[in-house]
């Protein structure tokens, strides 16, 4: 068995669909007319509803797509050892709520995988206080929460310092995060019993909020 074939299987997508468009600046050949089909814009998005989920197989440049890729998988491959195809849900959702809480702030089209990269990461949170009580040696948790963080300051800086000059959209990582956390809450492996609260409150969470904002949108 390939380990963590899964998130694999969505970068190598992703690849191929990146190396079907031109980039954003047109510098090289490509099919425009497919790129589009892909794009996020809360203009369309009633019309063309796979761009909740396909704007994150199309990326900006390299740079943009290396950096998703290599996040993903660094976060992603451990959850799906232990949780293996239940990691494409927080994924997904997380796509989803990136998306919608982009198109709150603004109706500038989307592209690139950061929501999910950003959901994969807040997954790890969610698994961390599902599986807390587990006797992990103090050092492999604190580890485990200071590489959770480490990965969160470099946005949270970039935010600070150059959100003005940014064309970064900063909502998609928050809805990102959102939508792993709560769907994490819900679909991942505990190893202990957890209170039924817990996913039944992080299940909720992820329906309404995804329900509650597509509807608001259809009626915008």
């Amino acid at each position: 068995m390939i380990p963590g074939k899964y998130v694999i299987g969505v970068t190598f997508i992703q690849l191929i669909c990146f190396l079907r468009q031109p980039p954003i600046d047109d510098t090289i050949y490509g099919n425009r007319e497919y790129f589009q089909e892909l794009v996020f814009s809360r203009d369309t998005f009633i019309e063309s509803p796979w761009t909740l989920l396909s704007y994150a197989f199309s990326h900006a440049n390299w740079m943009h797509f290396i950096g998703n890729s290599s996040v993903a998988l660094l976060v992603g491959i451990p959850i799906e050892a232990v949780d293996g195809a239940r990691v494409l849900i927080p994924w997904a959702l997380a796509v989803i709520l990136g998306a919608l809480f982009h198109a709150v702030e603004t109706p500038v089209g989307l592209v690139g995988a950061s929501g999910g990269v950003y959901g994969l990461l807040a997954t790890h949170a969610a698994n961390l206080m599902l599986n807390w009580d587990i006797k992990w040696p103090n050092s492999v948790r604190s580890i485990y929460i200071m590489v959770i963080i480490a990965l969160a300051i470099p946005p949270i800086a970039d935010y600070i310092l150059y959100s003005g000059l940014s064309n970064t959209s900063y909502s998609a990582h928050l809805g990102g995060a959102v939508g792993g956390f709560v769907s994490g809450l819900a679909t991942l492996r505990a190893f202990k019993n957890v209170h039924m609260g817990i996913r039944v409150c992080g299940a909720l969470a992820a329906i309404s909020l995804t329900t509650g904002l597509i509807i608001a949108f259809a009626y915008l």
